[in-house]
């Protein structure tokens, strides 16, 4: 594929006329070309993550732009691709994104042992389970011991060396490196006339990981110092990394030799009062927040520009049937990972006038093994969604709601 198949796809074009003919006011946070600017923060989900970049294509198409950026997991590649990728051979980032994806072959993330991969494929086709069961038979014990030993199928590496070479391409070795990006970016920043305000912006990354060793919610760059000496110089694929650590699939992110001497940083800053380990374990982020709304929330006042939040599939529409013992796990795993985020969202009514919702009904979140129908099929899913959004979203009205709020 290429992308053509994505951008030209008749459907798409359409979409993509549609959202620019409405020419759509979202903000009073604008460049010099005219551009507008919103926070966007992105729900975790796996290879559903295509998705997003279809709907964020979709809004740049109509000339909507990023300041800050955040996510979990699949959200966070997304997030911090848009904060690091430059435009050079298309217009925007999400182009140059999308022309990464295209060619890209998922199934190089899958980069266990041998017998894990045929594994893994075989569990993602449509084959009777119990027929897979039966054809891996001899390797099920091995397998078994290398959860137990490494606690993780797969080491991860490919996809951490795959980040980290998209954001070099791009000038990004280091924090500081993309620091200085985001700080480009938000000095090119204004209000639209007529309006009064704060004019100094700041551009925001948080990708959201979760420290399975002292129990910590991890937002990085943010808590970098915690984990990391010369923490400038650390490339932000290993941010990503860690946030990608879905359970048992990949091994999970270890960070060793953490910065000395730190004990009242790690009080102040995530509340942990222990004694600092000499090695922290990370698990996907979306274990403890799948979509971490809430980081650029301001409590009070009237906002400048939006925060956007992007879910992928919609929940809560319908009760669990918990009948086997799989389902009631993860009946378990999805309320422990919800309930934060649902808490904010029931205290704070007014952001479900900026969250879109992409229907991935029918995609599964572990399908390495994706084809190139389902990349097109998840992409398109995303444009439409944005084509919906934009087409609800009242930045007028918004406002107003926010005036009359505490």
């Amino acid at each position: 594929m290429n992308i053509k198949d994505f951008t030209e796809d008749p459907e798409v074009r359409d979409l993509i006329a549609k959202i620019k003919s409405k020419n759509p006011k979202v903000s009073d946070t604008l460049d010099d070309q005219g551009n507008q600017y919103v926070d966007i923060v992105m729900e975790g989900g796996g290879v559903l993550g295509i998705a997003l970049v279809g709907y964020t294509y979709a809004l740049e198409q109509a000339k909507i732009k990023f300041c800050s950026l955040a996510g979990t997991s699949a959200g966070a590649i997304n997030a911090m691709m848009l904060a690091s990728v430059k435009p050079t051979k298309y217009s925007t980032s999400s182009e140059e994104l999308i022309d990464i994806i295209s060619n890209k072959n998922f199934f190089d993330f899958v980069d266990g042992e041998p017998y894990v991969k045929k594994i893994i494929k075989d569990v993602l086709s449509d084959q009777p389970m119990i027929w897979v069961g039966i054809k891996n038979l001899f390797n099920l014990g091995k397998l078994l011991r290398l959860i137990r030993e490494e606690l993780g199928l797969n080491e991860g590496k490919n996809f951490e060396d795959w980040v980290k070479n998209i954001l070099e391409t791009h000038q990004i070795h280091s924090t500081s490196d993309l620091q200085n990006h985001r700080n480009t970016v938000a000095s090119q920043l204004k209000l639209k006339e007529g309006v009064t305000g704060n004019t100094v912006f700041s551009s925001k990354i948080a990708i959201i990981a979760s420290d399975v060793t002292t129990q910590t919610k991890v937002e990085f760059p943010l808590h970098k110092e915690l984990y990391f000496k010369n923490s400038d110089e650390v490339s932000p694929s290993k941010y990503v990394r860690a946030t990608m650590s879905i359970p048992l699939f990949f091994k999970p992110f270890t960070v060793q030799n953490l910065p000395e001497n730190q004990e009242k940083l790690w009080e102040k800053t995530v509340g942990y009062e222990g004694e600092i380990p000499k090695k922290i374990s990370f698990v996907d982020g979306g274990t403890l927040s799948n979509f971490p709304i809430n980081v650029f929330h301001l409590s009070a006042g009237v906002p400048r520009k939006p925060t956007f939040g992007v879910r992928l599939g919609k929940d809560r529409q319908k009760f669990n049937s918990i009948k086997t013992f799989l389902k009631y796990f993860f009946a378990i795993f999805n309320t422990m990972r919800y309930l934060h985020d649902y808490d904010f969202l029931l205290k704070n009514r007014d952001y479900k006038h900026l969250i879109g919702m992409i229907d991935t009904d029918g995609h599964n979140w572990l399908n390495f093994d994706i084809t190139d129908e389902e990349k097109l099929d998840l992409f398109k899913r995303g444009v439409r969604a944005a084509a919906d959004f934009v087409d609800k979203f009242d930045w007028e009205g918004y406002k107003k709601l926010r005036g009359t709020m505490g």
